[in-house]
């Protein structure tokens, strides 16, 4: 009896040690799986059959062979189908590759003639369409790191509509597998800054340097520069200086509010500058929101609440469209700690309607000029 328990006991040790030395695709997708089952956005998004039939089609997709990226991305698609920006999943920090290594995921492609050429730096990337899919594949040209070799794979680019895709792949730099959502319009990476022409200005950002600034850029017509929400020192302090110079500035008959590139933080930042401007309001003919594809999260949430105000326009082109779940630092590590899940676990449901798709723009301006001067040009005509 003594030594059956002994071989039962024996068994079940080695049981589970191979089940946590398990590191295939399949074991990093069953872990991701369930932790997204514990999230609102699961909850809201997964009422049905759905996200589970999708779950078995991945896990179906997999193979013992298969290349570190081509497992990012299933795990990516499984995490997309929550529909929550702020849920993603990374490569490990630790797992970076080497300035000498080479990426074994990648599917080398020595034909780059039909792709368009983009730069960003010493970088030299081809964009062209993906097989067999609607979306398009990023590959190496020219790299000053000895890490990629022409024709490597650098990220897919799966088409979301409205000029954006989900960015899945390599970051050039430091080779970290990485998803975000990308826009690229009119020759023009908006976040990586990849140009299919480098002397192109890209007007749809703020080109300027300060977070925080005050101008009369007309006649009667203020500008207000919000360029972080952050909650943290040393940007909450700047912002708190800067505030408190406001109420003597705010003096005009139409206001520009910039929140363009501005990627959120927290209530704790955007509460005091959101009551300044409710003081102010009613002094305003109009107040104008001026948004882009980098406007994110609570960034978003602030515009939204301006425009529960008489008299307030949004203008530029549609938010980012995350801001109905919110980080607060939950994260844990899946298939054998190779990767990084961050998870949003609070809703704010009244925003749901705008997760996804951003907060639109009621006058769209155009790309090839400075978006300060057409609005400026649209308020005084």
């Amino acid at each position: 009896m003594r030594y059956a328990l002994l071989l039962f006991l024996v068994t079940l040790t080695h049981g589970l040690c191979a089940q946590d030395d398990d590191c295939s695709c399949q074991a990093a997708l069953e872990d991701t799986w369930s932790e997204l089952r514990e999230l609102p956005a699961f909850r809201d998004r997964c009422r049905d059959d759905s996200c589970a039939d999708r779950f078995a089609q991945l896990t179906a997709r997999t193979s013992p062979e298969m290349s570190r990226l081509a497992c990012y991305r299933l795990l990516t698609e499984l995490v997309a189908t929550l529909l929550d920006g702020h849920t993603a999943i990374y490569g490990s920090a630790a797992d970076t590759l080497g300035d000498g290594a080479q990426e074994t995921g990648a599917a080398p492609n020595n034909d780059l003639s039909t792709g368009e050429r983009y730069y960003a730096g010493p970088y030299v990337l081809s964009l062209e369409p993906a097989a067999g899919t609607e979306g398009m594949v990023l590959r190496v040209v020219d790299s000053p790191k000895r890490r990629w070799q022409a024709g490597d794979t650098l990220a897919y680019l799966d088409p979301l509509g409205n000029f954006r895709y989900r960015y899945t792949g390599y970051l050039p730099g430091d080779g970290r597998l990485v998803t975000f959502q990308e826009q690229v319009r009119n020759g023009q990476f908006h976040q990586l800054g990849l140009r299919r022409d480098t002397t192109e200005t890209i007007f749809a950002r703020y080109s300027g340097e300060a977070t925080y600034a005050y101008q009369r850029v007309a006649t009667r017509v203020d500008y207000l520069r919000l360029g972080s929400f952050s909650g943290f020192q040393p940007v909450l302090g700047e912002a708190e200086a800067f505030y408190a110079t406001l109420s003597d500035s705010l003096t005009g008959d139409q206001l520009i509010v910039d929140l363009r590139d501005n990627t959120g933080g927290g209530v704790r930042n955007s509460n005091i500058v959101y009551k300044i401007l409710r003081r102010h309001r009613r002094h305003y003919d109009r107040i104008y929101v001026l948004i882009n594809h980098g406007t994110t999260s609570n960034a978003e949430q602030f515009a939204l609440r301006l425009k529960r105000w008489s008299r307030v326009v949004t203008a530029g082109e549609a938010t980012k469209g995350v801001l109905a779940y919110e980080l607060q630092g939950e994260s844990v590590s899946v298939g054998c700690d190779r990767y990084l899940l961050r998870m949003a676990t609070k809703r704010h449901r009244r925003y749901l309607p705008y997760e996804g798709k951003g907060v639109p723009a009621e006058i769209e301006l155009l790309h090839d000029r400075d978006w300060v001067e057409q609005l400026r040009e649209w308020i005084t005509d």
